[in-house]
């Protein structure tokens, strides 16, 4: 009986579907913890201890720079001004007197009607009394500055957000009396992971998302130093838009990686490296990508020539035949 030699059925092409990789290309979005604080959120208090007299404000109410915000009772310190009111006056009076006697004494020693010493004398005491009233002037506007500092004013526009003083009650010189937060000047904090921080430049932009509205931010500082405990970094960023969150808003910071990646589902794994499948003159060629990571978008450096098969890949290796089927 004649025996045929026996021949290996030819391999079927595999019918694949194929894209450019530039249409897969994305920008992962990124994300960190973030909450806006406010530029100046300030414990008030005076230089002065007294009763206060007058606390003209309350927690919650907007006020604006300069605004009297509480009194002390001027009492002590008004008669304070008004002595050293008196003494300059004196002083004055005095020296006015000396004035004259030194012009009499000049006279009578051109005429010889009194002697040098004499005369000498009456010019020490004018120059005295000179300096004692220019140091008793300092003491008068030493007297009118504490005056003037037994009413708090506020430093700047905000919202009162404490208060600590109590009308009636006496305070110490430095005691805390109100807390003033500036709802206008604020900026974004937020907490990174290192492999986030060298994305941050100059021409880095992204959005606070809070409570479903979207705030665009830029950059300010990225502080050098690392939290220990948690292993992040913190960054400082400005508010953009002519709308600010409060202070206190806590959300999350969102932006766009600035290098283009692929998928993590378009990745295959061909003799333990991970990779994406390629069309090539027939045949499926297999595309190392030595920085993927099983499960995570992979940024492309250099986009490659041939188009990325999609379906049908799975049992693929490189050198397998297959069938291009354009995607619609």
């Amino acid at each position: 009986m004649l025996m045929m030699p026996l021949v290996a059925p030819a391999t079927e092409p595999a019918v694949v579907t194929v894209q450019p990789p530039a249409g897969l290309l994305f920008h992962p979005k990124q994300e960190a913890p973030a909450s806006v604080i406010s530029l100046n959120d300030s414990l008030l208090s005076l230089e002065l201890s007294g009763v206060i007299a007058d606390l003209a404000v309350e927690v919650g109410q907007m006020v604006h720079k300069g605004t009297a915000l509480l009194h002390l009772d001027p009492w002590t310190y008004r008669s304070q001004l008004q002595q050293a009111q008196a003494t300059v006056e004196e002083l004055q009076s005095r020296w006015q007197l000396a004035q004259r006697q030194q012009e009499r004494a000049s006279q009578l020693h051109k005429s010889g009607h009194v002697s040098s010493e004499q005369f000498d004398q009456r010019a020490t005491e004018l120059h005295s009394l000179s300096a004692q009233i220019k140091q008793q002037r300092t003491l008068l506007q030493a007297a009118q500055d504490r005056l003037d500092h037994t009413v708090l004013k506020a430093p700047f526009t905000g919202l009162i957000t404490e208060r600590i003083g109590q009308l009636g009650s006496y305070v110490a010189p430095g005691s805390p009396l109100l807390r003033l937060t500036d709802i206008e000047q604020v900026e974004l904090t937020a907490s990174i992971r290192p492999d986030q921080g060298h994305r941050f430049d100059a021409s880095w932009q992204g959005q606070f998302e809070l409570e479903g509205n979207s705030y665009p931010v830029r950059l300010r500082a990225l502080l050098a130093i690392r939290d220990v405990s948690s292993r992040t970094q913190e960054v400082r960023l400005r508010f953009t838009g002519s709308l600010k969150p409060a202070p206190g808003a806590t959300g999350r910071l969102v932006w766009s990686h600035p290098k283009p990646h692929l998928p993590a589902w378009i990745l295959s794994r061909r003799d333990g490296n991970l990779g994406i499948l390629l069309a090539r003159g027939g045949q499926a060629f297999f595309y190392p990508l030595p920085q993927a990571v099983e499960g995570q978008p992979t940024p492309l450096e250099q986009l490659p020539d041939d188009p990325v098969i999609l379906s049908g890949r799975e049992s693929l290796q490189s050198g397998s035949p297959i069938q291009l089927e354009s995607t619609r």
